[in-house]
């Protein structure tokens, strides 16, 4: 039976350890972030994966060795991979909301200095993301993905924009094409906005 307090003892400070890395990962260079995830996460992981696969086999080495040389490893890698796993899950969809909302942040940035300009930019990303998108093949998940992006941007230049007074005009012009592709979808055929 594992000695749960020891467990839990391990897991803080797999945790720990863990999110020392997640900060590590965040301000150090792409190189780096590859080195550490190709290297030090396995290396980190692997001993309590190890313990956990023996603890199978029907002739288990660890059967006779003391409580402490099972636990204290098996705890660490869980606390250790539970933390990177979600904090990697994490990084994703924030990248993914970054990289969804970069047009849309360039678009707005043209729209506070020149808005004749910036709403030429809008119309041909709009264009150019139906001619994209207008295949049949899968035209609804196509659909589903850019109604993501949009939500994705409104909430992006809502919370980096608050208070600015061009800030309503370009919600609601992204609103109207969220709603417009909703009507597509309904339709289930594209059409270029009018």
């Amino acid at each position: 039976m594992l000695d749960l307090a020891l467990a839990a003892r391990a897991a803080l400070l797999g945790l720990l350890v863990a999110r020392g890395v997640t900060l590590y990962l965040r301000h150090t260079d792409p190189a780096r972030r590859v080195l550490v995830r190709q290297r030090l996460d396995p290396l980190l992981g692997l001993p309590g994966i190890a313990v956990a696969a023996l603890r199978f086999f029907p002739d288990n080495p660890l059967r006779d060795a003391p409580l402490y040389a099972v636990t204290l490893p098996l705890g660490f890698s869980l606390g250790y991979v539970a933390l990177r796993v979600t904090s990697d899950l994490s990084d994703r969809r924030r990248h993914k909301a970054r990289q969804a909302s970069l047009v849309y942040d360039t678009w707005y940035g043209i729209l506070q200095s020149d808005p004749a300009r910036a709403t030429q930019f809008i119309t041909a990303w709009f264009a150019r993301r139906d001619s994209e998108l207008s295949a049949p093949i899968d035209s609804g998940a196509a659909l589903d993905a850019e109604q993501s992006e949009l939500q994705l941007a409104c909430a992006h230049l809502a919370r980096e924009h608050t208070g600015d007074q061009q800030l309503v005009g370009a919600l609601q012009l992204l609103a109207h094409r969220i709603q417009h592709l909703e009507q597509q979808r309904n339709l289930g055929r594209r059409t270029v906005p009018t």
